[in-house]
């Protein structure tokens, strides 16, 4: 039986939110503070709930592109893993423990298609939505990794929001070449998607570290688009992705209200704590390995690291 919030939110999605969401896109999703905005709005509709407003989820730490300003790190990445469709039911097993509902869900990579169980990721997305316990789902691709017919039927799902990255001036022949055939894949069977050219900000590489004040820091994750982003990583929820990579590469391990370990919730009043406090962080410590606000500049999109390997591998 569905409560009259969800009943509720399915129409706010189906024709109110959708539209917005595509609009907010085409300028660039991450300059809005839409997942805290969205958080106090659910919250309020959800009282008495632990809600996520928006959160993507890796599946893959390897890309078709090696990008060298990519958001996440991840050409620099000690250990780069593909995960497994038993291994993210097991994550969203632990989630959904002591979460009640996530409103907008965005499985993404690196390049997620790569993942050969990426189709069963996403059927078991599509039951959890069925469930009421997924409001929308946004896949992320870069359209330059063609998916098998497995996941072909799974993207025509109506369901299923498909946001396309355009980097075409930056493929290789025979990726503009895939790209385009996807692009005609998801026209001719009449797929929700959009492709969209992204401008990108250079937030600088973890080549070294700069301490920060904890005015400094406040000030660095106020003026960050990141700020807004919440994402799981092997599990467990981080503010910013740049969190996870450091930790990935053995610099740091956060203790702090940026990331909750669902390993360490043992209740849902714990949980509700931890979910408040989450959305109330000022500042992270990755801030200390990102370029300051007026060193930050904008840049040719997905630019490549030409050599084969990093300091990082």
């Amino acid at each position: 039986m569905e409560t009259e919030e969800l009943v509720y939110f399915k129409h706010f999605w189906e024709h109110i939110l959708q539209k917005q969401m595509l609009e907010i896109e085409k300028r660039y999703f991450h300059r809005i503070p839409l997942a805290t905005d969205l958080y106090e709005e659910l919250s309020v509709k959800f009282e008495n709930k632990n809600v996520i407003a928006f959160m993507d989820f890796s599946v893959a730490q390897v890309c078709s592109l090696n990008r060298k300003a990519c958001t996440q790190w991840m050409p620099y990445l000690k250990k780069r893993k593909m995960f497994s469709a038993k291994e993210v039911h097991a994550w969203f097993e632990k989630i959904f423990q002591w979460i009640d509902y996530i409103h907008i869900i965005s499985p993404f990579g690196g390049e997620a298609f790569l993942n050969p169980d990426f189709a069963d990721i996403l059927t078991e997305m599509l039951t959890y939505q069925a469930e009421g316990k997924i409001g929308f789902i946004r896949i992320v691709t870069n359209g330059t990794v063609y998916p098998d017919e497995k996941l072909q039927k799974t993207l025509c799902n109506p369901n299923i929001l498909i946001l396309v990255s355009n980097y075409k001036d930056k493929l290789e022949d025979r990726q503009a070449k895939t790209y385009d055939e996807f692009i005609k894949f998801l026209k001719d069977n009449n797929c929700s998607y959009y492709d969209t050219t992204m401008d990108w900000t250079d937030l600088g590489t973890p080549e070294e570290r700069v301490e920060l004040s904890e005015g400094e820091r406040e000030r660095w994750f106020k003026t960050c688009f990141v700020q807004d982003c919440a994402g799981i990583y092997e599990g467990n929820l981080y503010h910013c992705p740049r969190i996870y990579a450091l930790e990935n590469m053995g610099v740091l391990y956060s203790k702090g209200d940026e990331v909750i370990r669902f390993d360490e919730i043992h209740s849902w009043d714990e949980m509700h704590i931890k979910l408040e406090k989450f959305y109330k962080v000022q500042s992270c410590a990755a801030c200390e390995w990102c370029n300051a606000p007026e060193d930050r500049c904008s840049i040719p999109s997905a630019e490549q690291i030409v050599r084969e390997k990093n300091r990082y591998e």
